[in-house]
């Protein structure tokens, strides 16, 4: 969450993936674009940072990884805490 709107209240809560593209664009038009890249940077290093310990990250690749990990969703065997990546081909 950016900073200034953690101060505000306005969006309190509600996490990074809920900045809208209008959103960015107003505070970005109203604080300048250096301003809003320092504040929005140091949002993202706050999430960063409070991520590693809140999530476990789990990088997979091919088809059959991508499988598994959708079996395992739809029977709710998969953690609220996990990150997963998921890449269907071996790039």
């Amino acid at each position: 969450m950016i900073e200034a709107e953690w101060d505000m209240g306005s969006c309190r809560n509600r996490g990074l993936s809920h900045v809208s593209l209008d959103h960015v664009l107003r505070l970005n038009k109203a604080w300048g674009r250096e301003t809003f890249e320092a504040r929005y940077g140091a949002a993202w290093q706050a999430f960063a940072t409070w991520a590693v310990g809140a999530f476990s990250f789990e990088d997979q690749q091919g088809v059959d990884a991508v499988d598994a990990t959708y079996q395992r969703l739809i029977k709710g065997d998969v953690s609220p805490h996990a990150a997963m990546t998921l890449v269907p081909a071996g790039e």
